[in-house]
């Protein structure tokens, strides 16, 4: 009986998940595409059957990065107060990353990639992508509480959605200093004084856990 082929999306996902271990321990700049095809157990030339170069592989993965973070849903802003919808979609977010212990160096890396002249266009162009999807969802539910009386008329709703984004972005550096820190607690503690001043008036429940 001859060797059981693996699909070909098998063979992928198994690349980009030992890619996504050692761009995570290496960093993309010192990473090999050898490095790499050792760790998934396949010959180099196999490795770039399906992907021609180290940047393609890491754009990938970049791809798959974003994608799985576009497809966090948060709470049902339709029935669930505006306010405590938006903090229980940042808290799902601040959990997977609290979770994935690959996420925070893989984030850096990403960025670090971003920056830089050469693959700026892609990485920057596919970021701003999942920037401007996540602003437009967040300001989409405070404007839908708006509309109901449960946040406050006149907010500058898409300036918030870009400041509470970017308080991820900076606990994700955070917790790269401070291996302890947990994402999502500190953010569950610090939400309630944050979002308080958006909520149309005193008395409303704090933001769900």
């Amino acid at each position: 009986m001859s060797p059981k082929r693996i699909d070909r999306t098998e063979r992928r996902r198994v690349i980009l998940r030992a890619a996504t271990e050692v761009f995570a321990a290496r960093g993309y700049r010192a990473a090999t595409m050898e490095e790499i095809a050792a760790a998934a157990g396949v010959a180099k030339g196999t490795l770039y059957l399906y992907f021609p170069s180290k940047e393609a592989l890491f754009f990938a993965l970049f791809e798959r990065f974003a994608d799985d973070a576009m497809a966090e849903g948060g709470a049902d802003s339709e029935t669930t107060n505006a306010v405590d919808a938006v903090a229980a979609l940042l808290l799902q977010i601040a959990a997977r990353i609290d979770a994935d212990t690959v996420l925070v160096p893989l984030t850096l890396e990403f960025w670090s990639v971003a920056g830089v002249a050469e693959t700026r266009d892609r990485f920057g162009a596919r970021y701003g992508q999942m920037l401007d999807m996540f602003r437009g969802q967040i300001t989409a539910m405070l404007r839908a509480g708006q509309r109901r009386g449960e946040v406050k008329e006149k907010l500058p709703l898409q300036p918030l959605a870009s400041t509470l984004l970017g308080v991820i972005d900076g606990l994700i550096v955070q917790r790269w200093v401070d291996t302890e820190l947990s994402v999502a607690d500190t953010l569950r503690e610090a939400l309630p004084a944050l979002m308080a001043g958006m909520r149309s008036g005193p008395g409303d429940a704090r933001p769900a856990a």
